[in-house]
């Protein structure tokens, strides 16, 4: 049974619900990675709040405790990361 086939038998509600879930799964290993990436030039925590920012940017998504400073720098470095590496590129 292809995906779709799985994702049109069910009720929409749980489709949609499954599928926000996926996405969430995939956001994390983005973010994961852009840590990863980040940890050995920043502090943890600033690499970790920078990861997250970067990633819900690339994910369309925007948390209202990162300051406007935050979002904008998110947001040039999502554009840098989507140019150059193809494996989030491909994932978001």
């Amino acid at each position: 049974m292809s995906f779709l086939n799985k994702i049109f038998r069910r009720p929409l509600d749980k489709a949609l619900a499954e599928m926000y879930s996926q996405t969430d799964v995939i956001q994390m290993a983005v973010c994961m990675k852009l840590f990863e990436s980040y940890e050995p030039r920043l502090s943890r925590d600033d690499a970790a709040t920078l990861a997250a920012a970067v990633s819900n940017r690339l994910f369309g998504r925007q948390s209202p405790d990162h300051s406007q400073e935050l979002l904008k720098q998110a947001e040039k470095i999502a554009v840098q990361i989507l140019r150059s590496d193809s494996e989030v590129r491909y994932a978001a």
